[in-house]
């Protein structure tokens, strides 16, 4: 980041340098690469001091702040104030910005294939949730059966049609290794 340290009838001394270098590095640590440069004007007039602040920002953001006070430090951390207040607000946009996702893009996650899956289809309505739908194989087969087609499968769970009853029912692979059984009533 370049500085302009400018001095309207004073000297800069090596305090002030320090204190206008203290306050930007808290706005150089919020906005990071994207501060580009800084000019900073000081000015006594009488019994006040006067500091102008400007900062300019990747993207031709540029932030200003004016801070008067009796002493160096209470006009400098006015003005520094008042430019990291504007220094968040565009960040935050930057953050809503990379949040929301384009209105006409689908939705896509990282690392998601480009076409969906054999069976797979998805219903999408224009205010209901998204809904992927699988069609399953239902075989007829005892729950010992299945019980072991699911212990052979990586698959959290398995429909079949029992075999006894002729109703569909769903094996579950639960957390702690264990099987449950889900049968449809009659």
């Amino acid at each position: 980041m370049r500085l302009e340290l400018t001095g309207k009838g004073i000297d800069i001394t090596a305090g002030i340098r320090q204190l206008v270098d203290k306050r930007l590095s808290r706005i150089e640590r919020l906005l990071g690469r994207a501060m580009v440069s800084a000019q900073c004007v000081l000015s006594k007039q009488k019994y006040l001091n006067r500091v102008d602040l400007t900062v300019h920002a990747a993207g031709d953001h540029v932030f200003h702040g004016a801070g008067e006070g009796r002493n160096w430090p209470a006009a400098m951390t006015t003005a520094s104030d008042k430019v990291m207040q504007q220094s968040k607000t565009l960040k935050d946009k930057w953050k809503d910005k990379r949040r929301a996702e384009p209105k006409d893009a689908p939705t896509r996650r990282r690392g998601a294939k480009s076409t969906p899956p054999a069976g797979l289809e998805a219903a999408v309505s224009d205010r209901a949730p998204r809904i992927r739908k699988m069609r399953y194989p239902v075989k007829p087969m005892t729950g010992d059966e299945a019980a072991a087609a699911l212990q052979d499968s990586d698959a959290g769970f398995l429909i079949f049609r029992n075999a006894r009853t002729e109703s569909v029912a769903i094996m579950v692979r639960r957390p702690d290794g264990t099987f449950g059984l889900i049968e449809t009533e009659q």
